[in-house]
């Protein structure tokens, strides 16, 4: 919503109108927003109301699908339902970002690609089956898919792999031009920038491999993705249903090829991918398109090996319905667990961000402010932000991945931007030493159940020891219009 307000209003792409800064990996969704902020102006409202939409249009897309495998209305409407209570699906309309339609496109080239791959094998080898029509639409899901989110780079790998195997050359090199067309863009701009190829949050939250060392090379091949699965159990389950599906289901080798065989395998290739290359977690976003498509996987492959999976022998009928059951009932607490936080979440982000983007607005605007969560003050506030986390400063993430980044490169980069205050989680800081020791700490506020926010204490320095009194009377005058339930703590 920063990035938005600024480009539609100052045509700058950054978390500030001052300078570019690749603080996203969602190109599109920045887009989107920016474009409405250019017509309607700036609106909290617009994000909400796209999410709405999105998540209408995903439940209808699935309700296509779920039409062509399944006859009865109850049962399509059964898993509707549990589609919608088992994935955080309420909760990624309330963060007004892109999951949702993320997942959405994800789904649609998923099932685009598992036609063309088992069409082709149905029909010929020559490719002549696959229409026009079906290319576009494939080359502009592309576009999309890598648009919305960079991890539409695992998707559109696997997909291009599949159409090579089936000697689709043509359609799979098109395929991986538009995919990547959003990234080669992007990347560009950034270096003529000063920044790297691929956007900061990229670089910093994923897994990308060392392979200057022997020792980052066996790191990364030691099994970063089986350590996901393991800290996640819903995933896991979701991975042995789906493997044992694929070993249990197919007929005879050669119908390997099928349309569900070739769904699952999809999911199975880009879960291992994002698990290897990037993270889970983070308030149920960065999975949300996996356990949607796992789970649409799991379920087209059941209904269309029914009498498959009938026949099966004894040891197949004991292992599925254990792992199908195990399976449910984890979806179902973790669906539970998304309800039960929305609600504090939204408490949290206003007790914390939204009066941390106020104060700053009131006493600060225009100023050069600190900050390591940059989202919401940026959105609010008009400042000059220094990003110590690093996902919309190049100094930082340069620091960071440069293994240098400490107490004195924080100090450093302070003093080089002249920093008035910063507003951190100092346990944020601890690993790389904490944080400067001339910084004044005037204050803190810590809320209560925190479920969203980086940390429930967030603390006010003075890095421009000139401004010490000017925070402390300011704060002390902002303190009246905190939400009761924020506790306050004052250093002299």
């Amino acid at each position: 919503m920063a990035i938005a307000k600024n480009f539609s209003q100052f045509g700058v792409w950054g978390v500030d109108r001052y300078a570019f800064s690749p603080a996203s990996s969602s190109i599109l969704w920045s887009l989107l927003i920016s474009f409405f902020y250019f017509f309607l102006g700036v609106n909290d409202w617009i994000p909400l109301i796209l999410n709405i939409i999105f998540a209408l249009l995903l439940l209808y897309a699935i309700f296509e699908f779920l039409s062509r495998l399944v006859k009865s209305n109850s049962l399509i409407l059964f898993i509707l339902l549990f589609v919608i209570f088992v994935t955080p699906f309420f909760l990624l309309v309330f963060t007004g970002q892109e999951h949702l339609l993320h997942t959405l496109i994800t789904l649609l080239f998923a099932y685009k690609t598992a036609m063309l791959v088992s069409n082709k094998s149905e029909r010929n080898s020559t490719g002549n089956n696959i229409s026009p029509f079906d290319i576009v639409q494939m080359l502009f899901l592309s576009f999309l898919l890598v648009a919305i989110r960079y991890e539409g780079l695992f998707l559109l790998f696997i997909a291009c792999v599949f159409l090579l195997i089936k000697k689709q050359y043509r359609l799979a090199i098109l395929l991986a031009l538009c995919g990547v067309l959003p990234v080669l863009i992007f990347g560009f701009i950034s270096i003529a920038s000063g920044g790297y190829f691929l956007p900061n949050s990229v670089l910093l939250k994923g897994n990308l491999p060392n392979l200057s060392t022997f020792r980052g090379i066996l790191k990364f091949l030691g099994g970063f993705a089986a350590y996901q699965m393991v800290l996640n159990p819903e995933i896991l389950l979701l991975f042995l249903v789906a493997i044992s599906l694929l070993f249990f289901g197919s007929r005879s080798k050669s119908d390997f090829y099928s349309f569900p065989n070739i769904f699952v395998s999809i999911f199975i290739l880009t879960l291992l991918l994002h698990l290897q290359f990037a993270k889970v977690g983070w308030f149920y976003r960065y999975e949300a398109y996996l356990i949607f498509l796992g789970i649409f996987a799991i379920v087209q492959f059941i209904f269309l090996n029914l009498s498959q999976m009938k026949n099966a022998l004894n040891p197949r009928k004991i292992l599925l319905p254990f792992l199908l059951f195990a399976l449910i009932a984890l979806l179902a607490f973790r669906g539970y667990s998304t309800f039960k936080v929305i609600l504090p979440a939204t408490k949290n982000i206003y007790e914390q961000q939204f009066q941390m983007g106020n104060y700053i607005k009131k006493y600060f605007n225009q100023s050069v402010v600190a900050l390591n969560d940059i989202g919401y003050v940026n959105y609010i506030a008009d400042i000059r932000c220094v990003d110590l986390w690093g996902l919309a400063n190049f100094d930082v993430a340069k620091a960071k991945l440069n293994k240098i980044f400490d107490t004195r490169k924080i100090s450093e980069i302070s003093k080089k931007y002249n920093v008035t205050i910063a507003i951190l989680y100092e346990i944020w800081f601890e690993q790389y030493g904490g944080l400067p020791k001339d910084w004044q700490l005037v204050e803190k506020w810590e809320i209560k159940n925190n479920v969203v926010c980086g940390d429930k204490v967030v603390s006010f320095f003075a890095v421009d020891l000139s401004q010490t009194e000017k925070l402390k009377q300011s704060l002390k005058e902002f303190r009246t219009r905190l939400p009761k339930d924020v506790k306050v703590f004052t250093f002299e």
